[in-house]
């Protein structure tokens, strides 16, 4: 449907929590493809200081690693993680590697091998087709008016 007015629409893995897309993002290659490597952690990681599970989905690294909701992550192969670094501890690392985390859950502590799941396309933007007929490069503007 987006065709026909000279308009695709284009997928990428979101580079941070608060990543709305409307843009190519920065991990968005060169090549014009996004990066199949970026790493997630399956699951939603709750606000505050503590690196507290909220949601862990299904089928997802953190549920492969027994991990659950109400978790709190407190180290990340041997470095201390909170809410706030969790984010820039990860930024580097790649789908298929495999991490030791240390986890508290309830009071009690335990160790888990994670290996990161590659993040989901699921962040979008739309861009106007260069080349394309003239008809079809008028739909927009006929649709919705000069500019």
């Amino acid at each position: 449907m987006l065709a026909t007015v000279g308009v695709t629409l284009k997928l990428r893995a979101a580079d941070n929590v608060r990543d709305r897309g409307g843009g190519a993002g920065k991990r968005f290659g060169k090549n014009g493809t996004d990066d199949a490597t970026s790493a997630s952690v399956g699951a939603v990681i709750a606000a505050g200081a503590d690196a507290k599970l909220q949601h862990v989905y299904m089928g997802g690294a953190a549920e492969r690693a027994g991990l659950a909701a109400g978790d709190v992550l407190i180290a990340l192969d041997g470095l201390r993680v909170s809410g706030s670094s969790l984010e820039a501890m990860l930024e580097h690392r790649r789908a298929g590697e495999t991490l030791a985390i240390h986890a508290f859950r309830r009071d009690e502590l335990f160790t888990t091998a994670f290996t990161l799941g590659a993040a989901p396309l699921d962040t979008c933007w739309l861009t106007q087709d260069e080349d394309v007929a003239a008809e079809t490069a008028a739909r927009p503007t006929a649709w919705l008016g000069p500019a």
